[in-house]
């Protein structure tokens, strides 16, 4: 867990330069490292700060992307989650095919929130299909590749059927 523990005492009388900004291409698990390492230098203890520092360093586009991903203020505001879904987006070279064969075996985990699930899939989603996410999520596309698979892969099955009766027309509504 790149960003757990992050509960230091300050180095005295000593200030860590915060890292660069995060670029898509770049390293997320390094940069995920450096920060920690920030974290812990500067004795930042506090989660909300922590991941708000997170969110600022982040350049324009990848804030936009994970923008579009409609996380939750939970997610935004906690360090792990967000590091989680950097490594999630960032964290690796797999190609579009190995990213569609991964939606064809999605599921819901055991204990994992429907939000969380939705954010995870709609990022597989994004990746599996660049073209339909550049029409961002809210699109005929995002929805079309996303709905039925997001309803099948929930573990609830009468949280299945209440999507599939009343069928959402926008991914907002589906989340």
């Amino acid at each position: 867990d790149p960003i757990a523990s992050n509960l230091a005492p300050p180095v005295a009388n000593y200030t860590l330069k915060e890292p660069e900004v995060f670029k898509e291409g770049h390293n997320v698990e390094d940069w995920l490292k450096r920060m920690r390492q920030y974290f812990l230098g500067n004795g930042l203890t506090d989660p909300v700060r922590v991941a708000g520092i997170m969110g600022n360093r982040l350049a324009a586009d990848v804030h936009a992307a994970l923008n579009d991903m409609q996380l939750s203020d939970e997610v935004w505001n906690d360090p792990v989650q967000l590091g989680a879904v950097l490594l999630e987006v960032y964290g690796d070279q797999r190609t579009v095919n190995d990213y569609r064969t991964e939606l064809g075996t999605m599921r819901q985990k055991q204990g994992e929130s429907v939000t969380r699930f939705f954010e995870r899939m709609y990022a597989c989603v994004a990746r599996a299909y660049p073209s339909q996410a550049a029409h961002g999520p809210n699109s005929l596309e995002m929805y079309d590749q996303m709905a039925t698979l997001y309803i099948n892969s929930l573990r609830d099955v009468t949280s299945r059927r209440m999507l599939i009766l009343d069928r959402p027309r926008t991914l907002r509504e589906l989340k």
